[in-house]
């Protein structure tokens, strides 16, 4: 016994043989590898009990078995098997012999499987299961699979192959393939192809494959148990007496002799819908057991038994078949039919006659005494078929009982049918009745209710000839022509035929391809019913999803069937124009996608069926009205076949002015998604909309309608920024302002037209680059001879006027050229009388105000040409009228206040004329009204809030005025209310401090106002809360120190600051920023500025600057940036005067602040002269510094400060009478360091300071009278140089002192007692040399003296200091002797005697002075 024989007979119990084979094969016949594995499989070896755990699935085992097998592919075989293991291995088995097998996917090529079924055919997914092929069977002659004919160009025919076994094509299986290659009848089941005679397609190498129709309806046995109508029974049973009365009484073509089935049962009937009526019709099928009978023989079947238990009559086993056998199992197969028993439960049994006749009792009686004769037991007793069936063509009753509605209609319907129709009572309705009455049927005369009622009737809607003539009636009645309450669509509406329809297009999605007709009918009432609102609403109920259903499974319907393609997109255009619901659900349903792609694979519509062309571009308009849609198109795609249609047909206006108009505005309503614009702008629309433009100059009178949607499509694709590019460098400017200088009237003509042109300019100089483009092309003069001639436009037509408004707007924003081209185009004129004629706009049109005043705005702003044009023609007075009239627009209409006040700040800007005209014109009021009404907006509206602070303008009397209405406590509340400004809107706190700044300068009544208001605070906490600003917002802490630098120059401003903290968050500032000076030197000055003003005249504030650290920082701005008199004066003016009014001087001096100022000195040597302001601060800080503060005098001595004041001294003889003030501080800077302390006088001594200070009293005799305080600070220099310095003296008298001193005492006896205090006490101390004594001695000092001595005898009780001071010159200069002799000359003896007597309590000083002066003059 051979090991296959061992494993099926004696091992295992239920192995097939093919199986066997294969695993030994597998295993290179190895026994008991090929045992393990049967068992693993699942295998009952005999006599063991059944395996309890089969470990390994069905997948596993034939992925086990195949080792090239995927498990995806293993389990679609299963699936198609029915998960039965056996035939599964064997269909692989099969397979493996055709070329081997590969995993399969929907709709692609199938390299291994494709050979085994010719190259017509390609597989199906199976629909429910979603496998990658369908097979339906596999038998002992091979496998049968359901396929597509590639031949049918629409890709919908779908066939059967069955691949028949090399081994299987033997007698049996040639004789099929014999008999259907010569077999043609309707009732028979066809073969296609044709090869050698014979109905087959060849496969591969050895294979033969059957290909025949699919019957789409299943076999006899299914409807059998599903149940069927009495209609339906005739009409099977007309159907399958017909098919074997072809076979029996027709002769096969190249045969002799008619042909016996041999295998009549219902199993053997296939159901297939017949393409004309759409019912469903039997065919005999499977002559795999067929024969020709010759009368005697059957020839090619031997005498072999033929046929199925309880269908073969009873002679068959003894004599074999014949043509009464075929009769006796089509009697057994009409029973069932009638009985309602399938094939399996058909048992052997004779049938008795009684039991016949009760089982055919519907039968007309002349048939039904043939039908039960077809099972008598003898032969001879049974009818012929042709006996039978020219008995069912000769009774009238059968040919009526098979066309006969037999399910009653609902009962109103049934009414309705029955009188329009004018049957008797009684009468049956039949088809033939009901299709002449529907040809009859008129609008006037719509019977609602009965064609509703008949839609619902599946006996009708079963019958696609019917149905067809049903809808085509329907659409009669609901012609489009036939309007009014003539046309029955609200009554048909209101009856219910929204549903049946929906209903039939649901159950029949295949429609189109099975029947077309009936598929144009029934989508032509769908698109003519949905004319009525309420239909429409309906059917998008009922469920649009259908519509898209049958758009997505026809793809090729354009090319196939035309109409048909236009009667559905007709349906869906119909339902979703004026419907949101409905354009939302066909969204939702898909239907974007089998849109594009109709777009797509028939790119030649608008040449080769224009109108379809145009029904698929109205649908797309009217479904991307809804929002999501336009996504949805945008996602799949529909940008470029748009784009193509556009390029492919650039004459479409020409050609076809109505498709050309709805190519763009599908396009139009598209682009309002900003991704859509992107995409078509990538796609490339931008070069032929140009085109159009280009190519059709003269459109707007050709077409206006056509222009106008042109132009609105331009205007929406450029509201995409590449767009708007892409438009300008393909040259739109040009054919743009061509339109608009070719029709200036269009305002007029055709107002819609003139709106869409503005408002593609306005979008698209929305680009730099498109508005010098469109300036060059000469926009200007056009727009503004639009706005002369038509100055009513606002009231006309206003939104034309808004367009025209923004394209100005637009085109001269950020665009100086077009700017100027407006100006001397005449623009500012009609703008102006616009603003003055409607000053209601606000109220009754505010967006085109808005519009207006940008216009206004953008104009004006750094044009002043265009401002001063506007001042003239006197746009201050309507522009304040308007802030006047409208106080709350920032309420009621943000963005036209920010315009407002937009214009009003560009028409202020560097125009002094316009300040003053807003000034008089009233301007402060209702600002400070609107700050004061909506204290609110820097939160609500940031941006307007900053314009209309910015407005408060700079002029001085402007100033006043604000002042005046009340500004400061309004602008107050803002900075308290928004402390966190800087940080959330830095420009807001930027203008509002600003603004505070402005007002505060040059005003002290304002000043003052804010001090009242509470200003200090807010503003010391903006720079506590901010102390980083001077690095994130130099311009913001630009403006808040500006703010508090003018404040503080009112005295109560000042202690308010000092009381709200204002030291530390400066000196944090200063100390934080070391480098300020470079990197922002108007804000260091600013900052410096502030600290000087603050500490002027205010103890508390300096303190409270001492205590906070400010010496360190200023000392170190000083010693880091010694070069700030040339490179920034203000600045180093502002650190001086910090540093003066501060009078920290001896923390100043512990902080080493005298070397930084004297390096300052000694390097800019001519600042008298070019900076004397910055001088003058510089020695008054030397003098402050000095003053009383014997440390910082030993410092500025010891750097060296003598010889740059000297050189100062020298270099600027003429300071006294050029600058005064600095020449004071000069001499008070040397007196001061000089004061006690002997090296300082020395170190001016060697620097030579006495022939400049000599020079100075020389060359300035008169300065007691002009300058008391300078000659006060001069004479002390002198005096405390000369202070114990012996070598000071000398120097002095060498270089003339003495002459010019008499001379002052001799010139002004009368003058201060301060000065003459210091006049007295230099003479005093320069006598103490013998020399000088004696040179004041020749000039005359005595009679000046003993006169001072005469002139004022209370002089002790008065002024002791100064009675000292001359009391002690005349008692040293009378230590020469020949000075002795001249006060005794002049009478010195009397007024000393006078003084003696007058005060007898005089002090010690004086009366020691007095008595060193009596031994002198009397020895």
């Amino acid at each position: 016994m051979d090991p296959v024989e061992q494993l099926v007979h004696v091992i295992f119990a239920d192995l097939d043989r093919d199986v066997a084979q294969l695993v030994l094969n597998l295993y290179a016949n190895n026994l008991a590898v090929t045992i393990k594995v049967l068992k693993e499989m699942g295998y009952q070896v005999v006599g063991c009990p059944p395996a309890q755990d089969r470990r390994m699935t069905p997948v596993d085992k034939l992925v086990t078995l195949f080792a090239d097998l995927t498990r995806d592919f293993a389990d679609a075989i299963l699936i198609a098997t029915e998960g039965r293991l056996g035939v599964a291995i064997r269909l692989m088995v099969e397979m493996k012999k055709y070329h081997g097998w590969q995993e399969i996917h929907e709709g692609a090529p199938v390299p291994g499987l494709e050979p085994m079924i010719g190259p017509h055919y390609r597989h199906l997914a199976h629909p429910t299961r979603g496998t990658p092929f369908h097979i339906l069977g596999a038998g002992a002659f091979g496998v049968t699979f359901l396929c597509l004919d590639t031949r049918d160009l629409t890709g919908r025919t779908r066939v059967v192959v069955k691949v028949l076994r090399p081994d299987a094509e033997g007698p049996g299986a040639m004789r099929e393939l014999f008999l259907l290659a010569r077999l043609s009848d309707l009732h028979i089941l066809q073969a296609i192809g044709e090869l050698e005679g014979v109905v087959v397609e060849r496969g591969g190498p050895g294979c033969v494959c059957l290909v025949t129709p699919y019957c789409e309806g299943g076999d006899l046995d299914g409807v059998i148990r599903r149940g069927t109508t009495p209609g339906e029974r005739l009409r099977i049973m007309r159907s399958l007496v017909a098919g074997l009365r072809y076979l029996h009484g027709t002769p096969i073509p190249g045969a002799p002799y008619p042909v016996l089935h041999n295998d009549i049962k219902p199993a053997n009937v296939l159901m297939r819908r017949d393409r004309d009526t759409g019912l469903l019709e039997a065919v005999l099928a499977d002559l795999g057991l067929a024969c020709q009978y010759s009368g005697h023989t059957m020839e090619g079947a031997g005498r072999l038994a033929a046929g199925t238990r309880g269908f073969m009559a009873p002679e068959v086993a003894t004599m074999g078949n014949c043509q009464a056998t075929d009769v006796y199992s089509m009697g057994c197969l009409l029973w069932c039919l009638y009985t309602g028993t399938d094939t399996a439960h058909r048992v052997e049994q004779h049938l008795e006659p009684d039991e016949l006749a009760e089982a055919f009792a519907e039968v007309p009686e002349r048939v039904r005494v043939l039908l039960v004769r077809m099972c008598a037991r003898a032969a001879a007793e049974r009818p012929s078929i042709e006996a039978v069936g020219k008995a069912l063509e000769a009774d009238p009753a059968v040919a009526e009982a098979s066309t006969r509605l037999e399910n009653p209609l609902p009962a109103e319907a049934e009414q309705e049918l029955r009188a329009g129709m004018g049957l008797e009572a009684g009468r049956p309705v039949t088809l033939v009745d009901l299709r002449g009455w529907l040809a009859k049927l008129t609008p006037a005369s719509c019977p609602a209710q009965a064609l509703v009622g008949l839609l619902q009737c599946p006996e009708v809607t079963s019958r696609h000839a019917v149905l067809a003539d049903l809808l085509r009636a329907l659409n009669s009645m609901c012609d489009p022509n036939v309007e009014g309450s003539a046309n029955p669509r609200a009554a048909l509406g209101k009856a219910g035929v929204v549903d049946p329809l929906v209903g039939l297009l649901t159950a029949h999605p295949d429609l189109p391809a099975t029947s077309p007709a009936v598929a144009e009918q029934l989508l032509r009432a769908i698109g003519r019913l949905s004319w009525d609102d309420e239909n429409k609403a309906s059917f998008g109920r009922a469920g649009v999803a259908a519509l898209v259903r049958l758009l997505t499974a026809h793809p090729d319907l354009p090319a196939t069937s035309p109409d048909l393609a236009e009667q559905l997109l007709a349906a869906i255009v119909n339902l979703s124009v004026g419907n949101p619901e409905n354009q939302a659900s066909f969204g939702r349903a898909g239907v974007a996608t089998p849109l594009v792609r109709l777009l797509t694979t028939h790119p030649n519509l608008p040449a080769t069926n224009p109108a379809l062309a145009e029904r698929l571009l109205r649908a797309i308009i009217n479904l991307s009205l809804d929002k999501d849609n336009k996504a949805l198109f945008g996602r799949v795609g529909v940008a470029t076949p748009l784009v193509r249609l556009l390029k492919d047909h650039p004459n479409l206006p020409a050609t076809n002015p109505a498709l050309a108009e709805h190519l763009l505005a599908a396009i139009g309503n598209l682009s309002l998604d900003d991704e859509n614009q992107a995409s078509f702008g990538r796609a490339g629309v931008v070069a032929p909309l140009v085109r159009l433009l280009k190519d059709h100059p003269n459109l707007p009178a050709t077409n206006p309608n056509l222009t106008a949607v042109l132009l609105e499509l331009i205007a929406t694709v450029s509201v995409d920024k590449e767009n708007r590019a892409s438009f300008g460098r393909a040259g739109v400017a040009t054919p743009l302002v061509g339109l608009l200088t070719a029709h200036p009237d269009l305002p007029a003509t055709s107002p819609d037209l003139a709106e869409q042109l503005l408002g593609a300019l306005a979008n698209l100089s929305a680009d730099k680059d498109n508005k010098a483009s469109f300036g060059r092309a000469g926009v200007a003069a056009p727009f503004v001879r639009l706005l002369k001639d038509h100055p009513d436009l606002p009231a006309t037509n206003p939104a034309l006027a808004a367009h025209l408004l923004r394209a100005i707007g637009t085109l001269s924003v950020d665009n100086p050229e077009n700017q100027a081209s407006f100006g001397r185009a005449g623009v500012v004129a009609p703008l102006v009388g616009l603003l003055t004629a409607h000053p209601n706009l606000p109220a009754t049109n505010p967006a085109l105000a808005e519009q207006l005043l940008r216009a206004i705005g953008t104009l004006s702003v750094d044009n002043p040409e265009n401002q001063a044009s506007f001042g003239r023609a006197g746009v201050v007075a309507p522009l304040v009228g308007l802030l006047t009239a409208h106080p709350n627009l920032p309420a009621t209409s943000p963005d036209m206040a920010e315009e407002l006040l937009r214009a009003i700040v560009n028409l202020l800007a560097d125009n002094p004329e316009n300040e003053a005209s807003f000034g008089r014109a009233g301007v402060a009021a209702p600002l400070v009204g609107l700050l004061t009404a909506h204290p609110n907006l820097p939160a609500t509206n940031p941006a307007l809030a900053a314009v209309l602070i910015g407005t408060l303008s700079v002029d001085k009397e402007n100033r006043a005025s604000f002042g005046r209405a009340g500004v400061a406590a309004p602008l107050v509340r803002l900075l308290t209310a928004h402390p966190n400004l800087p940080a959330t809107n830095p420009a807001l706190a930027a203008v509002l401090l600003g603004a505070i700044a402005n007002l505060s300068w040059g005003n002290p009544e304002n000043k003052a106002s804010f001090g009242r208001a509470g200003v200090a605070a807010p503003l010391v906490r903006l720079l506590k809360d901010h102390p980083d600003l001077p690095a994130t917002s130099p311009v913001l802490a630009d403006y808040l120190l500006r703010a508090i630098v003018n404040l503080s120059l009112d005295k109560d401003n000042r202690a308010s600051f000092g009381r709200a903290g204002v030291a530390a968050p400066l000196v944090r500032l200063l100390t934080a920023h070391p480098n300020l000076p470079a990197a922002s030197p108007a804000l260091a000055e600013q900052l410096l500025e502030l600290i000087a003003n603050l500490s002027l005249d205010n103890p508390e504030n300096r303190a409270s600057f001492g205590r906070a650290g400010v010496v360190a920082p200023l000392v170190g701005l000083l010693t880091a940036h010694p070069d700030l008199p040339a490179t920034s004066p203000a600045l180093a003016e502002q650190l001086l005067r910090a540093i003066v009014n501060l009078l920290l001087e001896a923390s100043f001096g512990r902080a080493g602040v005298v070397a930084p100022l004297v390096r300052l000195l000694t390097a800019h040597p001519n600042l008298p002269a070019t900076n004397p302001a910055l001088a003058e601060e510089l020695l008054v800080a030397i003098v402050n510094l000095s003053a009383d503060n014997p440390e910082n005098k030993a410092s500025f001595g010891r750097a060296g400060v003598a010889a740059p004041l000297v050189g100062l001294l020298t270099a600027h003889p003429n300071l006294p009478a050029t600058s005064p003030a600095l020449a004071e501080q000069l001499l008070g800077a040397i007196a001061n360091l000089s004061a006690d302390n002997p090296e300082n006088q020395a170190l001016f001594g060697r620097a030579g300071v006495s022939a400049p200070l000599v020079r100075l009293l020389k060359d300035h005799p008169n300065l007691p009278a002009a300058s008391p305080a300078l000659a006060e600070q001069l004479l002390r220099a002198i005096g405390n140089l000369s202070l114990n310095n012996f070598k000071n003296q000398a120097s002095f008298g060498r270089a003339g002192v003495a002459a010019p001193l008499v001379r002052l005492l001799t010139a002004h006896p009368a003058t201060s007692p301060a000065l003459a205090e210091e006049l007295l006490h230099a003479i005093g101390i320069l006598s103490a040399d013998e020399e000088n004594r004696a040179s004041f001695g020749r000039a005359g000092v005595a009679a000046p003296l003993v006169r001072l001595l005469t002139a004022h005898p209370n002089l002790p009780a008065t002024n002791p200091a100064l009675a000292e001071e001359l009391l002690v010159a005349i008692v040293n200069l009378s230590l020469d002797k020949e000075n002795r002799a001249s006060f005794g000359r002049a009478g010195v003896a009397a007024p000393l005697v006078r003084l003696l007597t007058a005060h007898p309590n005089l002090p010690a000083d004086l009366l020691k002075a007095i008595r060193g002066l009596v031994p002198q003059l009397h020895p």
